[in-house]
């Protein structure tokens, strides 16, 4: 049954299983099968921030205004996402060795509240497509990770997504019965899931941690490694079908999409944005190297296109 309603119980942290979903470190199943679930990780998370910035402008004059830090919090806060609404912001919120929950930032009263306690991690929350709860991927009491559906609904369980695709790190909706799952492994592998059946179609291997639904169409994106030298971000359709959008910059993964479907990627201290099809190359359109900021990974935008949620190390 590919369904499974599960009510969540007691769990602890394993080592593995910790560290590749804060750090983007990719261990191999057979890694995660051997780690032993511990009482706290072996190694912290890194302490990074999710920053709020207005986006204005568009095509050649699109800019990123100054950003304003909205976890403001000695731990580990990564991996927004805006809200289908633009109301809100959720993200993975983590203290030091310890379990790491789902947090909400409302846009309009700037309060910051746990979207629900559990005694698990949760990583990676997105939005559910029929608006109910997010999609994460949870740690289990063994170290193995899957895709639950997080409802806040009072008294409400818990809900196994994908039973049998694991460990699963990051993942998309291209469709809202179809998973885009980045699945840990060496390599790593994207594989579409049909969340009815559970049943899995592999589509490529060397995959990076970004998977994005793309804005206005039945599609998600990933960044193929395809060398050391040539990193791709492609497009899968639903079906499987899979085809070349743009070279990423060397070394950059992190990705997103705005409403009006330019990609932006951060790249150091800066990011960068090109408009497949217009643009014939990436372009600077904000750098925080004046404002302390650096390291900048994991990006998200709203659907109006006139926000940007910014992961940074601190200043």
């Amino acid at each position: 049954m590919a369904h499974a309603r599960v009510r969540t119980g007691m769990i602890v942290l394993s080592v593995a299983a910790a560290l590749s979903l804060a750090s983007g470190v990719n261990p191999t199943a057979a890694q995660e099968k051997a780690a032993a679930p511990a009482a706290t990780p072996a190694a912290n998370p890194p302490e990074t921030e999710v920053y709020l910035a207005p986006l204005t402008g568009a095509g050649p004059t699109l800019i990123i205004g100054a950003p304003k830090n909205i976890s403001n919090h000695p731990g580990y806060d990564n991996q927004p996402k805006f809200e289908a609404d633009d109301r809100g912001i959720v993200f993975t919120r983590g203290e030091a060795a310890t379990r790491t929950d789902i947090f909400r930032y409302d846009l309009s009263t700037a309060a910051l509240a746990p979207v629900k306690e559990t005694a698990e991690s949760e990583y990676s929350a997105t939005p559910m497509p029929d608006g109910r709860g997010y999609g994460v991927v949870r740690v289990e009491l063994d170290g193995v990770q899957r895709l639950w559906r997080l409802d806040p609904g009072e008294g409400k369980a818990d809900e196994l997504l994908i039973a049998t695709v694991r460990p699963i790190g990051y993942f998309a909706f291209p469709e809202p019965q179809i998973a885009a799952a980045f699945v840990l492994g060496n390599p790593p592998t994207l594989q579409l899931v049909d969340l009815a059946t559970g049943t899995p179609k592999v589509i490529a291997s060397n995959v990076g941690r970004s998977i994005q639904k793309i804005p206005g169409r039945p599609a998600a994106s990933f960044l193929h490694k395809i060398s050391a030298a040539e990193w791709t971000i492609k497009e899968v359709d639903a079906k499987g079908a899979v085809k070349d959008i743009v070279r990423a910059p060397k070394g950059r993964e992190d990705y997103a999409w705005l409403g009006d479907g330019t990609l932006v990627i951060s790249a150091g201290t800066k990011i960068l944005a090109l408009k497949p099809g217009v643009d014939a190359s990436w372009r600077e359109i904000g750098d925080f190297e004046a404002v302390g900021l650096k390291d900048l990974t994991r990006l998200a935008a709203n659907a109006r296109g006139d926000q940007i949620a910014i992961v940074a190390s601190p200043k």
